[in-house]
């Protein structure tokens, strides 16, 4: 199995009912698969964590790459893991610009922009951010 994570950035903002849509395909996409993982959408920036089969993460993968919904892909880390870490979902949600509206101490993490040099320079960080999301998805 392996993990990949990546960033993208939304080719317009999306409304609560695009990110709606994106979160129903992506499911049914993934129950296939099976993959597992979390997406996170903030000022039209998207963080994903895909996990199971590597042939299987990479042919959803695959299919994202395609999506012209968004652009500026970059891969942040593709690794063999021993097992997933989020294997409740097929694919786990959260709207950050939500969250960002109602918190008035808003995590570091949420002050930076998903496809920051930051996060590529050190890809554990971006895994660290997802894992630190995992309490609070749905």
């Amino acid at each position: 199995m392996i993990s990949l994570i990546y960033v993208s950035t939304a080719t317009h903002l999306l409304s609560k009912e695009e990110l709606l849509d994106i979160l129903r395909v992506s499911r049914r996409n993934n129950e296939v698969g099976p993959v597992t993982g979390l997406l996170l959408y903030l000022d039209g920036n998207f963080m994903q964590v895909l996990e199971g089969p590597e042939e299987a993460v990479m042919d959803i993968f695959g299919k994202i790459e395609k999506d012209i919904r968004h652009t500026n892909i970059i891969v942040i880390l593709k690794d063999p893991i021993a097992e997933r870490e989020f294997s409740e979902w097929s694919m786990a949600f959260l709207n950050l610009d939500e969250i960002a509206k109602n918190e008035s101490g808003l995590s570091d993490f949420l002050r930076e922009d998903f496809i920051a040099d930051k996060f590529r320079r050190s890809p554990q960080l971006a895994h660290k951010m997802l894992l630190s999301f995992k309490e609070n998805v749905r």
